[in-house]
């Protein structure tokens, strides 16, 4: 059940907190999105952020229900919901969670393509496995 005591501003703060954060893809929305400034949110998502404002801790998914009553919670404080369209693309939200790594390095003659695996393994380990994609100069290998 979702607390009664949530109200917009909270919600506002929320949003903010995905713009800066993103949001996990467990937790993306994928029959309806919270439309504000022209971007799309997931609606559940942004009441357990939400909650954290007002209650202190994040709503764990199974605490409460999506669809009607999140959406209905939150048209109710005057936020728009609108259903995804599994047939068109929305051209108002193009969402992107990919994380990007780069690499800089002098190159001197000493290092060999083995050493240049060591490192590429190294950087893959420091960044703990979570890069979607990692830049190399040209010429790394």
């Amino acid at each position: 059940m979702i607390p009664k005591n949530i109200k917009k501003d909270d919600i506002i703060n929320a949003i903010k907190e995905v713009d800066l954060n993103g949001v996990p893809n467990n937790r993306k929305s994928t029959k309806y999105k919270l439309m504000y400034n022209d971007r799309a949110y997931p609606p559940k998502y942004l009441i357990s952020i939400a909650n954290k404002y007002i209650n202190g801790h994040v709503l764990k998914s199974c605490e409460f229900s999506g669809g009607n009553e999140s959406n209905e919670f939150l048209k109710n404080l005057g936020f728009e919901i609108k259903k995804y369209n599994d047939n068109s693309i929305d051209n108002n939200h193009i969402e992107s969670n990919v994380l990007i790594g780069t690499c800089c390095i002098e190159s001197y003659k000493s290092i060999n393509n083995t050493k240049r695996e060591n490192l590429l393994l190294q950087l893959i380990e420091l960044s703990n496995n979570k890069l979607d994609l990692l830049l190399l100069p040209a010429g790394f290998f």
